[in-house]
């Protein structure tokens, strides 16, 4: 009987592309979140990046603090 082999893996790994963020909110703003979210057809993590990211847009245009 033959033993299977892991596969291989480089030992240098490609950076990440993307870094994770995590948000702690108060359950009343968790589900707004989860409301507007859902309305939209997206996923919890998808609506608070876009809204994170149109915030960030808005602060860049008029030249930030």
């Amino acid at each position: 009987m033959v033993r299977k082999r892991a596969p291989k893996v480089p030992a240098i790994q490609e950076p990440k592309a993307q870094m994770a963020v995590r948000l702690g909110l108060p359950i009343e703003d968790y589900r707004r979140l989860e409301h507007q979210a859902r309305k939209l057809g997206l996923t919890k993590a998808s609506y608070a990046r876009m809204a994170v990211m149109k915030t960030i847009t808005a602060d860049e245009e008029e030249g930030g603090k």
